[in-house]
């Protein structure tokens, strides 16, 4: 029983001291603001982004781009054609010919009365405009031309649109088909989208695209000779059609009769046409950000009355439908296709991407949109190229931004250089620094030039050279002179290189100048500022050790906030980890909903979650949040902490897996810890024998030379690398050793960590273990060598920051090798201290003398059977109760009553009246102040007696005294 219970107890100490190097390595710089704001731009640098941008280019209003946040694209087509009706895509020949067939009787009647009419007398006693309303019935006749298919047949599509537009319009169709799919096609494109001009220009004079009856232009580029044929057959038939009518019936009667409607007719298409691609909000593209679906939600559905809508088949008010499927829905399906898409982007949460304006004054609107756009996109939008730039590097698009800015040329130097700065900025993103670098170094830019100079800087930190980034930062100082966010980023350079001293004088000077600037205007960018040296001083505050003090500073913060809360990623992340030891549970709360929310302001939240959750013994947590997250700490976590992580992922599944990779990660840094021994080494020997020994007077006394500081630079250096390096392979040694405890293999366990004990014998973590895998191989005499080194590193008055199971166990192995007086000792030592500790007002538990009295006390009942004294020992342990009792130390204390009660059952063991009355005494306390601890969780069960409450700590101690009292 005794060994059961401490090696339990040494198992769970060994997971959680395990870890100490890790946090050590991992976990201080995570409460650096350097990582969050420096990662923030490449210019500016972190505490001033907003000033700087707009150094870069004045601050954008809402006018000022033709193209709007495109770091999210529209759904595409295959999802949009999932959102309409099966019956959407139904083209019927028959209702299709019946439609063309209605409106070709109707032009023709209209035509025929007209032309009936103006060879009448009484046509010539009517004013022109009356004659204009014979035309209305053409425009049915040109809204189903517009449709591409009436059937899967081409060559109906070919007949009905040559009687249609050849004939009917005196518009040549194949001509108009071609061009008008390459609006389609390129709808709302900067370069490739006229098809919106003037219909009589458009078609005759070919601005911009090209010639329909005369084939020339753009349009015609690389057109093959047989479409040419093709075409030009239209246009033949056009042309023997309008000759035709123009013969039989005079240029009078056929001006009046064909020409005047066809020129409304080419109004209304103009009309129409540019109405549908242009609105308030309308953005066209470029080909660095076109894509088919962007331009075709450019499209507006407008609706001309309830007549015009009906008799032109919804083509208008339809528009958008028409735009995307042009070759799959005919027009008798646009009405409730438009509908089902309406819905289904709604409920996609994309409703916005939908236009609609009601266009009852559509030649208002006509007038107006001239006035506004004319015919073609402003060309001075060309001059915003850097504000394009800027405006995908602003919305997260880093990649649109960097293959803009790449491929294009500007003629001002000055915004070729903003340009360039652009494109660093998006490659040091992108993860691309040797482009950056590249980048940086283009002959564009003028090598002093200051925010080229921070530009380097941020990548050099970026990249983890802060000796180079700090010399960069130094000389950006010296051309921009003292100014504070230079002197933050020169502190987090030596806060990165372990120069706590001189980084926190840095920030004690940022913080009292931020103080001082509050009254000023700029109260928001100053308390930017203050928010972010604060958390530089917490953490390292942090680092140094002082917990309270860091706690203190994100106290400050709260009170900086307007809302009376941490309100930003960083402030939020260094919060947790500072107050990480009073309250866990919230701890953890905040790093997960960061993880899940805010990573990508505050990186450092996954390493330190896992590292959190792995200090606490919560192993299948890690596995599970390293699992779902493995690509993202891939690229977050450095190699060793990945691997480490990837390690205690595979323990519970695969441990062998696990086992192999900790044993080649812990070969590369055997190898590493060797050369870096000699080098340190070395360096001790070359400061030997620059500086030899000397009386002592004359050592005082005699100054350095400058052979001497260099040698002690080399020492001191090679000494931090080799401790660097140390500090990294604790943790993968120490798991690798609890991999092995777990599988009770506690001679390998110990094995392993004698090979280390050349680089780690040095640290308590490392005497720890040993001594736990000693004790676990119950070789107690050099067990306790290792916990008398790991006691002997603390003064009496740290006692308490030796891990109580240490003590425990120190103790047991005194008791069993007859050292009664050593454990006295060292029992009363750790009392007095929390004694002392109570006196001066630390509320803070701890069950250092507790974890002792109720080892000794287990081992005295099991041992020898000497239960009177061990059952005091337990009884004693658990005082004072509020402190003392938990679930943990409940659960161990009764194991030793129920064993005792076993005894006396079986008559195998027989106790005196005061000890019968000391334990009833003890339990009656136990109840009083169990009533509220429940006993493991909601599935336990409940209690016997009272079978509504939960199973209770005083319910145990209730039962386990009746029992007492009945066999006694």
């Amino acid at each position: 029983m005794t060994n059961l219970l401490l090696r339990a107890a040494a198992a769970s100490l060994l997971a959680a001291s395990s870890f100490r190097g890790t946090v050590d390595a991992f976990a201080p710089a995570h409460l650096s603001r350097a990582p969050t704001a420096l990662a923030s731009s490449v210019l500016p640098p972190p505490s001033r982004q907003a000033e700087l941008t707009q150094l870069l280019q004045p601050e954008l209003g809402e006018d000022d781009l033709y193209l709007d946040d495109v770091s999210s694209d529209p759904p595409r087509v295959g999802s949009l054609m999932k959102l309409l009706p099966e019956e959407t895509w139904d083209i019927n020949t028959a209702e299709s010919l019946s439609y063309f067939f209605i409106d070709l009787a109707a032009v023709a009647a209209s035509m025929g009365a007209l032309n009936a009419l103006v060879t009448s007398d009484v046509y010539h006693s009517l004013p022109v405009p009356l004659q204009a309303l014979t035309v209305a019935p053409l425009q049915l006749l040109t809204g189903f031309a517009m449709v591409s298919r009436t059937d899967s047949a081409r060559w109906i599509n070919r007949v009905v649109g040559e009687v249609a537009h050849s004939v009917v319009c005196l518009t040549p169709f194949e001509p108009w088909a071609h061009s008008h799919r390459r609006h389609h096609v390129h709808h709302n494109h900067k370069d490739r989208d006229y098809s919106h001009q003037c219909y009589f220009i458009y078609l005759f004079l070919g601005v911009p695209d090209g010639g329909h009856v005369i084939f020339h232009g753009r349009m015609w580029e690389g057109v093959p000779l047989k479409k040419k044929i093709d075409a030009a057959v239209s246009v033949a038939v056009s042309c023997a059609t309008a000759g035709t009518l123009w013969y039989n019936m005079g240029t009078a009667d056929f001006t009046v009769v064909c020409m005047v409607p066809w020129l409304v007719l080419s109004w209304w298409l103009f009309m129409v046409t540019y109405l549908q691609h242009h609105s308030e909000d309308g953005q066209v593209f470029t080909d660095e950000t076109y894509t088919f679906e962007k331009g075709a939600f450019q499209t507006v559905d407008r609706s001309y009355g309830s007549l015009i809508d009906k008799l032109s088949h919804h083509m208008m008010s339809g528009h958008l439908v028409h735009h995307l499927f042009f070759t799959k829905v005919p027009h008798y399906r646009l009405e409730e296709a438009t509908i089902a898409l309406r819905k289904g982007l709604d409920e996609m949460g994309e409703g916005d991407l939908y236009k609609f304006v009601d266009t009852p004054d559509f030649n208002g609107e006509i007038v107006k949109r001239w006035q506004d756009d004319w015919f073609f996109v402003n060309e001075s939008q060309v001059e915003y190229k850097v504000y394009h730039a800027q405006a995908l590097v602003k919305s997260g698009s880093y990649a649109d931004a960097q293959r803009f800015a790449a491929s294009t040329e500007v003629a001002a130097n000055a915004h070729a250089q903003r340009l360039k700065l652009l494109q660093a900025h998006a490659e040091q993103e992108l993860g691309m620094s040797s482009a950056c670098s590249a980048t940086l170094s283009s002959a564009t830019l003028e090598e002093d030039d200051p925010e080229r100079i921070m530009a380097l800087a941020t990548l050099e930190y970026r990249e983890g050279r802060f000796s180079k980034a700090l010399e960069l930062f130094k000389i950006a100082k010296r051309v921009q002179g003292d100014q504070s966010f230079l002197f933050f980023n020169v502190a987090l350079c030596h806060y990165q290189q372990g120069d706590h001293d001189a980084a926190l004088k840095l920030v004690d000077g940022i913080i009292d100048e931020a103080r001082e600037e509050q009254q000023d205007d700029d109260v928001t960018n100053t308390n930017s500022l203050l928010v972010e040296a604060l958390n530089l001083k917490a953490a390292l505050y942090n680092a140094t050790g002082k917990v309270d003090a860091a706690k203190e500073i994100t106290n400050e913060l709260c009170e900086l906030s307007d809302s009376g809360q941490l309100d930003d990623a960083v402030s939020i992340h260094n919060d947790a980890v500072a107050n990480i030891a009073a309250d866990p549970t919230v701890g953890m709360q905040k790093l997960e909903y960061l993880l899940a929310n805010q990573l990508a302001d505050c990186p450092e939240t996954l390493g330190n979650l896992l590292t959190l959750y792995t200090t606490h013994g919560q192993e299948s947590l890690v596995a599970e949040i390293f699992e779902a997250n493995k690509e993202l700490a891939r690229q977050l976590l450095p190699p060793d902490a990945f691997a480490y992580f990837h390690a205690i992922s595979l323990a519970n599944t695969c441990p062998a897996d696990a086992l192999a990779m900790l044993e080649a990660q812990s070969a590369s840094f055997t190898r590493l810890l060797r050369s870096g021994k000699r080098d340190v080494s070395e360096a001790i020997s070359s400061a030997s024998v620059a500086r030899p020994a000397t009386s002592h007077r004359a050592a005082t006394t005699r100054p350095t030379t400058a052979a001497e500081r260099k040698d002690q630079r080399a020492l001191d250096a090679a000494t931090k690398e080799f401790e660097g390096t140390l500090d990294r392979f604790i943790p993968a040694v120490l798991l690798q050793a609890r991999l092995y405890w777990d599988q009770k293999n506690y001679s390998a366990a110990a094995g392993l960590l004698e090979k280390s004990a050349d680089f780690c014998s040095g640290t308590n973590a490392w005497q720890m273990n040993m001594g736990h895998v000693l004790f676990a191989q119950q070789k107690f005499d050099q067990s306790i060598r290792h916990y008398k080194q790991l006691l002997a590193s603390h003064s009496e008055a740290d006692l308490l920051k030796v891990p109580p199971v240490a003590l425990a166990n120190l103790c047991v192995a005194y008791i069993l090798t007859n050292n009664n007086e050593a454990a006295e000792a060292l029992i009363k030592a750790v009392e007095r201290e929390e004694q002392q500790q109570s006196a001066l007002g630390n509320q803070e538990r701890t069950y250092h003398s507790c974890i002792i009295n109720l080892a000794v006390g287990t081992l005295y009942c099991e041992r020898g059977g000497q239960y009177d004294f061990g059952i005091s020992r337990v009884c004693k342990s658990l005082e004072p109760f509020e402190k003392h009792l938990s679930q943990d130390t409940w659960s161990h204390a009764k194991l030793c009553f129920l064993s005792l009660a076993s005894k006396i059952s079986k008559a195998a063991y027989s106790i005196s009246d005061d000890t019968l009355q000391e334990i009833v005494n003890f339990l009656e306390d136990v109840q009083g102040n169990g009533k509220h601890i429940v006993v493991g969780d909601e599935d336990t069960g409940s209690d016997p007696l009272n079978p509504s409450d939960p199973v209770t700590i005083a319910s145990e101690a209730g039962l386990l005294k009746d029992t007492f009292v009945k066999i006694s």
